[in-house]
């Protein structure tokens, strides 16, 4: 199967016609990276007038969608996946901080 562009139209409209990301990139050829690549291309530019939609919840997939509460849903799951996406990086950051000034002011190996 030759790879294929991806399009607004190549996502359907309305929750209930939500597809999964396997089931979009193996319809159209494309690679989970290529697929994921060109759904925020087209998440980024002017649309249709419909929003790009996902969710994980089941079922799970893409949709474009103009249903506000729709689109609310989707923002209250996308901002507490980014709530939680923050406190992993500040957890993170942490540990890394606290390396990085072990290896400025290294511990003596023993003490006299």
């Amino acid at each position: 199967m030759s790879e294929k562009c991806l399009t607004r139209d190549d996502i359907p409209i309305g929750r209930e016609n939500a597809i999964t990301r396997a089931a979009l990139a193996q319809r159209l050829g494309l690679s989970d990276r290529a697929l994921r690549r060109g759904i925020a291309d087209l998440r980024k530019t002017q649309g249709d007038g419909y929003a790009i939609l996902s969710t994980s919840h089941q079922p799970a997939g893409y949709w474009r969608s103009q249903d506000m509460a729709e689109i609310t849903a989707f923002l209250a799951e996308s901002s507490a996946r980014a709530r939680q996406i923050r406190l992993s990086m500040n957890d993170a950051t942490r540990v890394l901080e606290a390396l990085e000034k072990q290896a400025l002011y290294p511990q003596p190996l023993c003490r006299m």
